[in-house]
């Protein structure tokens, strides 16, 4: 069963993300959509939002605050609770974790939002836009943490945890599925209202990135908040029409590359 998991894994995720597409309600009727207009919007999207200043409440401080006390705690005991979740282990979790951790997987997300992007309504699009710019903010900021720290994996060795190993291929801190599932459960869960299943679906997929050793509970934990983070920013630039900014910036594919334009409105 694990081995036909393992092998079909991307079929299975696509008819997943096709299922939750064809599921969600139409807001209101689109013009049609072709992928390269979504990269293009999302590139334009994520101009205007590089420029505009968004500023957290005092939600976001307390909630950067919880984590930060989170991250001191998993930090002092690494060892001890990634022992314990490996202690957890049966044929249950054995079959089921594996699959699991790739609701993290960016291609995946990504892939979702296009889908949702192209056949979904107006609003949908929107939210596609929103996601893959949370995505794209995942990517930059866990890809600097983990250049920076380097830290090693449990599946290397799990009787100790070492920084800046100078591995910065396979860097442990922090989990990069995890951030990638907290921040889309941020955005979609909002859209949609579906907080109560996108948060335990991310949950799953940070308990999955440790149960199948990849990462130690730190790692998770500091993902998660940054991940919530990086949606919730996405959320409130949105919601606060600071896309309505003087400038704006428009992206366009040309037969010999690609052309950017900046518009400033007075």
């Amino acid at each position: 069963m694990r081995n036909l998991l393992t092998r079909y894994k991307p079929v299975i995720m696509i008819v997943f993300i096709v299922s939750l597409v064809l599921q969600i309600p139409s807001r209101s009727m689109a013009e049609s959509a072709t992928p390269s207009m979504f990269f293009q919007e999302t590139g334009q999207e994520l101009l205007n939002l590089a420029v505009s200043p968004v500023h957290g409440d005092m939600e976001d401080y307390l909630l950067a605050a919880a984590f930060g006390g989170g991250m001191i705690a998993a930090l002092n005991h690494d060892m001890e609770w990634y022992h314990s979740v490996q202690g957890q282990r049966n044929a249950w979790q054995d079959e089921v974790m594996p699959p699991a951790t790739f609701l993290g997987e960016g291609w995946v997300n990504v892939g979702g939002m296009a889908m949702l992007y192209v056949f979904g309504s107006k609003y949908d699009r929107k939210t596609a836009i929103m996601a893959t710019e949370g995505l794209v903010g995942v990517a930059l900021v866990s890809t600097l943490v983990k250049v920076s720290f380097t830290a090693s994996r449990p599946s290397s060795d799990d009787t100790q945890r070492r920084w800046f190993t100078g591995n910065i291929g396979d860097s442990s801190f922090v989990s990069g599925h995890t951030m990638t599932a907290f921040c889309t459960a941020v955005i979609i869960g909002d859209a949609y209202h579906l907080e109560w299943l996108t948060y335990p679906l991310a949950g799953l997929v940070a308990y999955s990135r440790m149960y199948n050793r990849n990462h130690w509970p730190s790692d998770v934990v500091v993902a998660a908040g940054l991940g919530l983070l990086i949606g919730r920013t996405v959320v409130a630039y949105h919601a606060s029409n600071l896309d309505e900014t003087p400038l704006h910036f428009s992206v366009a594919p040309l037969e010999d590359g690609t052309q950017i334009m900046a518009t400033w409105c007075y």
